[in-house]
């Protein structure tokens, strides 16, 4: 925004120092969601909810056919 703002006014050096910041902090935010992505594919994964008895009783009567 501030790189259009600039480019209009006729700033050229603000308008390319904003753009480098934005560019940088673009591919930041993108390594940073690759990593994220990444590492989720290699979390083990966990049950968020506690498992009762009664949810293991169901998931028994499903196995067994009834």
């Amino acid at each position: 925004m501030i790189a259009l703002i600039a480019a209009v006014l006729g700033f050229g050096g603000i308008l390319e120092t904003s753009a480098k910041i934005a560019e940088t902090i673009c591919f930041v935010f993108l390594a940073l969601c690759a990593v994220s992505l990444l590492l989720s594919l290699f979390e083990e994964e966990t049950n968020p909810l506690p498992v009762t008895t009664e949810d293991q009783d169901l998931r028994t009567m499903r196995a067994q056919g009834s």
